[in-house]
C-alpha cells in the first residue's frame, strides 16, 4: 500500500439517529473526511475489520440486533454489498483480523446478554461467519487490535463491574482465548489500531482522553501512551501501521473531530480534520493496518 492509497474508512454510527454513512480519509495526509457510500443498513457499534482490499462491517445496533455482514472495496467508493451473516444477531461488538481472516466478538446478543462468543470469516470470500471459540470473560463493547498472527480484545462492559481483562487468540487457528494482561482502566467503547508489533487503544466510557498501548507478540499489561485532543467515548479508529487515527465520539455531545498519533511514538494526538458529520460509535477499517503482513509501505 503506497502512501496515496492507504485509506481509512468509518461505517455507521449515531448522529444521534442510526446512520448508514461511510466516510473515508487518506491516512498519510491530513484533512476532512469525504463521503464513500452507504452500508446496506443503518446501524451503530458495528464490528469492523479489513485486509488490503476489503473492509467488512458486521452486526451492530439498528436499533435492535443485527446479523448483517457488509463489505466494501476500500480503494474505490460506493455502497456496501452483502457478505453474509453472523452466527447470531448481535450488537456492541468488537472486530479485528489479518490479511485472510476477520475475527469478531459477538458482544451482546438477542435475547439481551453479554457473551464471550467469538466467530470468524474468510475475508476474500462471501459467506456466513463460523464459530471460533470463547473469550475468558463475557462482556460487550470491548476494543480490538491485531498483528498478522494474533487478535487481541481489550476491556469491556460487564455486570456487576466493567472489566480490564485483555485476551488474545491465534488468528490462524480456532479455540478459546488466553489471558494477555490488564488494561489501564476497566472501560469500554474504546477502539484501537496497530502496527505489526504494537496495538494502541484510545478513548472510552467513562469519557476519557487516554491512549494506551501494548506489545502484541508478548503478554503484559497495557501502558500509557498519551492523550487524545478531546476526552470522548465511542470513537472509531483506523490506521496504516504507522499512524493511528480516531474519529467522532461523544463527550456526551456527539463530535466530528479526527485525531492522529504516530504509533511508534508516545505523546499527545494531533488534529487531523473532521468527519462529514458529527457521529458517535462509527466503526473503522483500513487497507494497511498492522494485521497485514506488509503493513505501511508509504513515505
Amino acid at each position: 500500500a503506497t502512501s496515496s492509497s492507504t485509506r481509512g474508512t468509518w461505517g455507521g454510527g449515531r448522529t444521534p439517529t442510526m446512520e448508514n454513512t461511510i466516510d473515508y480519509v487518506t491516512i498519510a495526509s491530513t484533512g476532512d473526511a469525504s463521503d464513500f457510500g452507504d452500508l446496506t443498513d443503518a446501524r451503530a457499534r458495528v464490528a469492523a475489520n479489513s485486509n488490503d482490499t476489503r473492509g467488512l462491517f458486521a452486526g451492530g445496533r439498528d436499533p435492535g440486533y443485527s446479523d448483517i455482514i457488509d463489505y466494501i472495496t476500500i480503494s474505490s467508493t460506493g455502497n456496501a454489498t452483502d457478505f453474509g451473516n453472523l452466527t447470531t444477531a448481535a450488537k456492541y461488538m468488537a472486530g479485528c483480523g489479518n490479511a485472510t481472516r476477520g475475527v469478531y466478538h459477538e458482544g451482546f446478543k438477542n435475547p439481551g446478554a453479554a457473551t464471550n462468543v467469538l466467530c470468524f470469516v474468510e475475508i476474500a470470500t462471501t459467506a456466513n461467519a463460523v464459530d471460533f471459540g470463547d473469550l475468558t470473560v463475557s462482556r460487550l463493547q470491548a476494543g480490538g487490535v491485531c498483528s498478522p498472527t494474533r487478535a487481541v480484545f481489550v476491556g469491556g462492559e460487564a455486570s456487576p463491574a466493567n472489566v480490564n481483562t485483555i485476551d488474545y487468540v491465534e488468528i490462524a487457528t480456532t479455540g478459546n482465548a488466553v489471558d494477555f494482561g490488564d488494561a489501564i482502566a476497566a472501560n469500554y467503547t474504546h477502539n484501537g489500531t496497530s502496527s505489526s508489533t504494537r496495538g494502541v487503544m484510545g478513548g472510552g466510557t467513562p469519557a476519557t482522553d487516554t491512549i494506551g498501548y501494548l506489545t502484541i507478540a508478548s503478554q503484559g499489561n497495557e501502558i500509557d501512551f498519551g492523550d487524545l485532543t478531546t476526552g470522548a467515548a465511542g470513537k472509531g479508529c483506523v490506521g496504516n501501521s504507522k499512524r493511528g487515527i480516531w474519529a467522532g465520539g461523544y463527550t456526551p455531545t456527539i463530535i466530528n473531530v479526527i485525531d492522529y498519533i504516530e504509533i511508534s511514538n508516545g505523546g499527545k494526538a494531533v488534529d487531523f480534520g473532521d468527519l462529514t458529520s458529527a457521529t458517535s460509535n462509527p466503526s473503522g477499517a483500513s487497507n494497511a493496518h498492522g494485521g497485514l503482513n506488509d503493513g505501511y509501505q508509504g513515505t
